[in-house]
């Protein structure tokens, strides 16, 4: 755990340590786990994914889409076929479809390198791609969290992402197992530990009159 963030030193064995976390009272056991004192006010949430969805439009030699630091380059003929492969070329295809194929193979580091994509070209070390609706391309970050509403950009003729980010993305909140959480409705509480990228881990319960 990064502790840096309460600026506490770890008991010793077997004891306890009172902290000041996020002008919150909390409890650092010798385990390094941080603890709520009692349940607090709030509704705690799960962490969604970031997506996109890129349109091709009128595909061309040149046209560029790039993804969280990867570019990948459109271009009627691979520069292998020449005999100097060029990592992150794409093919044009016979459709908009196909062109769109083409790129989600390069993404994924699927069957077509050197023939479809350029030899040489990495699989996307953050998101992966699937064929959408139509001429249209589905873009999912690999992990959780708000960290996947990355840049992207594209620069095709017409119709295409144009400069945005993923969306959709959200952050945890995060808890110890035991914490519990309340709003006006339910009763939170963690049945596991829960960091930024968990999808699971709060639990929740009515709360009924007496």
């Amino acid at each position: 755990m990064d502790l840096s963030t309460h600026n506490q030193r770890v008991p010793s064995s077997g004891k306890l340590r009172f902290i000041n976390q996020s002008q919150q009272p909390r409890v650092l056991n010798s385990n390094g786990r941080v603890f709520r004192l009692r349940p607090e006010s709030g509704t705690p949430v799960h962490a969604e994914t970031a997506t996109g969805t890129l349109t091709g439009t009128t595909i061309a030699n040149g046209d560029t889409v790039t993804i969280g630091g990867y570019t990948y380059t459109f271009v009627a003929a691979l520069s292998e076929d020449s005999g100097d492969a060029v990592p992150f070329e794409v093919l044009v295809g016979v459709s908009d479809s196909a062109s769109l194929d083409n790129l989600i193979a390069a993404i994924n580091g699927a069957a077509g390198e050197g023939t479809t994509y350029g030899t040489g070209t990495t699989a996307h070390a953050f998101v992966t791609a699937a064929a959408g609706a139509g001429d249209t391309m589905d873009v999912t970050f690999n992990t959780p969290g708000a960290a996947g509403n990355i840049a992207t950009t594209a620069s095709l003729t017409a119709g295409g992402w144009g400069d945005t980010t993923l969306t959709g993305g959200v952050d945890a909140t995060t808890g110890s197992a035991g914490d519990q959480l309340y709003d006006e409705d339910f009763l939170y509480t963690a049945i596991t530990d829960v960091d930024a990228t968990s999808t699971s881990g709060w639990n929740k319960s009515a709360i009924a009159p007496i």
